[in-house]
């Protein structure tokens, strides 16, 4: 299996059987719905075209055709007018730079226990590091992460509800933004911001831009706790009664 793939998926499964609009859809639809999560999880967005959606599964053009609106409706557009899963999207990124993260760690361990590394001829398993260490490398181009810092700024406005304001935001968050503990504060900011959206169901015309929250308004959100109005639950709580569960407005 190539490096740069994610064998597995986190999947919450109470949201998925309890998802009203997931029900609604027919059995074949779910399946190709599930079909295509799976496949964007291993290789990213995906082109907006039921001919290219048909041979990414090995299925009758037809059959994605007479389910296509149902389907097309669970995702976004991005920037290159391919189609992703918000949350899929944010918990793949966040998936491989941990892995990333692991990686450096474990090397940096081997270095320091001062174990002689010869020539690749002389050390074969050498040629497989220097190997994956270039497709790590085409994996982190891939998904926008910075190979000046480290960050992962793309990510953060892929989980961005609101899609405006991008190069601006970014701009601001590289020139801001230095060291790991202030992206993990910006992280939490996000976090909390977008669970303050879904909590008080705030209007899409009420979001800020996202030039305007990476600006410096997001530091207001880095304690925040959401309200707990209306029978929601504190940040952080996952309830895992389907009734409840009905309400969120996560799609997976």
């Amino acid at each position: 299996m190539p490096p740069n793939i994610l064998p597995w998926m986190p999947l919450h499964v109470v949201d998925w059987l309890s998802d009203r609009d997931v029900k609604k859809m027919h059995r074949v639809a779910r399946s190709l719905y599930f079909d295509i999560l799976c496949h964007e999880w291993l290789g990213g967005p995906f082109p907006d075209s039921v001919a290219e959606v048909a041979h990414m599964l090995s299925e009758d053009r037809r059959t994605i055709a007479a389910h296509w609106s149902s389907i097309r409706d669970r995702f976004d557009v991005d920037s290159s007018s391919n189609l992703f899963h918000f949350k899929l999207e944010s918990l793949r990124s966040q998936a491989l730079i941990k892995r990333e993260k692991l990686s450096k760690a474990a090397k940096e361990q081997h270095s320091r226990s001062g174990k002689p590394v010869g020539d690749s001829e002389n050390h074969p398993r050498q040629s497989i590091k220097e190997s994956k260490s270039k497709n790590n490398k085409d994996t982190e181009e891939t998904i926008g992460v910075s190979r000046r810092d480290g960050f992962d700024f793309a990510s953060t406005y892929s989980r961005f509800p609101r899609k405006e304001g991008k190069a601006k935001g970014l701009a601001k968050l590289k020139a801001s933004i230095k060291t790991q503990a202030e992206f993990d504060r910006f992280d939490r900011a996000l976090n909390n911001y977008v669970t303050k959206i879904e909590v008080e169901r705030i209007e899409s015309k009420f979001v800020m831009q996202f030039s305007t929250f990476a600006g410096g308004r997001w530091e207001d959100y880095v304690e925040y706790t959401p309200s707990k109005s209306n029978g929601q639950q504190s940040f952080g709580y996952r309830e895992p009664i389907p009734a409840q569960a009905e309400n969120r407005e996560e799609k997976l």
